[in-house]
């Protein structure tokens, strides 16, 4: 896979923020939630909501985390490659 140029992570980490923070503010949830059913038996439908929110957050952030995180330096790689190729 090729990898991203920087400011191509940065505008697809904000467009998932963007999305998350759309996603959260559930204005539509108001007038639905009185006359969606019960789901599960047990579950009102906006818990059931936030619930999966809280899964595809969890997805996102991880994602984010791995879309910014610097790369090493090359230094530290060639280090790490010389320690590895000792203990051999």
């Amino acid at each position: 896979m090729k990898r991203l140029s920087s400011k191509t992570r940065s505008i697809l980490v904000a467009v998932l923020v963007l999305g998350m923070f759309l996603l959260h503010n559930s204005f539509w949830l108001w007038k639905w939630d009185n006359r969606l059913p019960i789901l599960f038996g047990f579950m009102p439908f906006s818990f059931a909501y936030y619930a999966a929110y809280a899964l595809l957050a969890t997805a996102v952030l991880a994602l984010i985390v791995a879309l910014v995180w610097p790369d090493p330096p090359e230094q530290a790689i060639i280090l790490i490659n010389a320690e590895e190729g000792k203990e051999q």
